[in-house]
């Protein structure tokens, strides 16, 4: 647990007739350069075959318009061996609640725990980055394939477009302590930082006393840079940082 805080979200534009997919974007695995080469084919409620095509695409969505002027987005996704990372939805707010009132979780952060009123506040923020154009945030849901259960977020911000830097973190509910997942899900959000978005450098911190989070950072190839001295001020107390960072290989 650090500092910082659906399947493929299709959002049909047509005035009477909704649209399915015929093929989702592909995974973080696979990459997203095939995706954005070509034309995706949609089957209308009436049957008709239409031809979509790509008119605008960053790192975290893509917008696609139909031969009869409807537009579509579709909102990004990771997928790990067990866990998807996907987009908040308002439907989210019990199973964040859940674990951002938690005193144990937000033991070690700056914010929480929270009220309700706090949760909602999240999830709206997290609504208003996704639109933004360009996007630099990306704070997604934590969910474990087998049971469907949301069990935390992971965030990646783009905090210099200049320098190509940007900053991870991410939160786990207790339950779902060490079994790997924030491991997992951190390498995949860095590996997006990387490869998709085209940061070069990615920094994370963690309080000293939060050994399981410096854990999870050097097992995914994030290396100590440093110890930053009365970093935050936290329930009026102030705390330490321990600086991690990862450099792209290929940026």
């Amino acid at each position: 647990r650090t500092d910082k805080r659906h399947r493929p979200q299709v959002l049909p534009k047509h005035p009477t007739q909704p649209v399915q997919p015929l093929i989702h974007p592909p995974k973080v695995e696979t990459g997203y350069d095939t995706f954005l080469e070509r034309m995706c084919q949609l089957v209308g409620s009436n049957g008709c075959v239409e031809l979509w095509e790509l008119i605008e695409a960053d790192a975290g969505h893509f917008r696609w318009r139909g031969g009869s002027g409807a537009e579509m987005i579709v909102a990004m996704e990771l997928v790990t061996s067990r866990l998807l990372l996907r987009e908040f939805s308002e439907s989210d707010l019990d199973a964040v609640h859940a674990y951002a009132a938690d005193p144990e979780v937000t033991r070690f952060m700056d914010w929480g725990p929270n009220s309700p009123e706090d949760t909602a506040a999240f999830l709206a923020e997290v609504r208003q980055d996704r639109q933004a154009a360009p996007r630099s945030a990306y704070t997604l849901a934590v969910v474990v394939h087998a049971t469907g259960d949301l069990v935390g977020a992971i965030h990646l911000e783009e905090t210099s477009r200049a320098h190509r830097r940007g900053e991870m973190g991410y939160v786990l509910a207790q339950p779902h302590w060490r079994r790997g997942y924030a491991t997992e899900a951190a390498a995949a959000i860095l590996r997006f930082g990387f490869d998709e978005v085209g940061l070069r450098k990615i920094t994370a911190t963690c309080d000293p006393d939060n050994v399981a989070s410096a854990r999870v950072l050097e097992k995914i190839g994030m290396q100590y840079e440093g110890h930053l001295r009365q970093h935050l001020l936290i329930r009026g107390q102030w705390r330490d940082r321990l600086a991690f960072a990862a450099l792209s290989s290929t940026h």
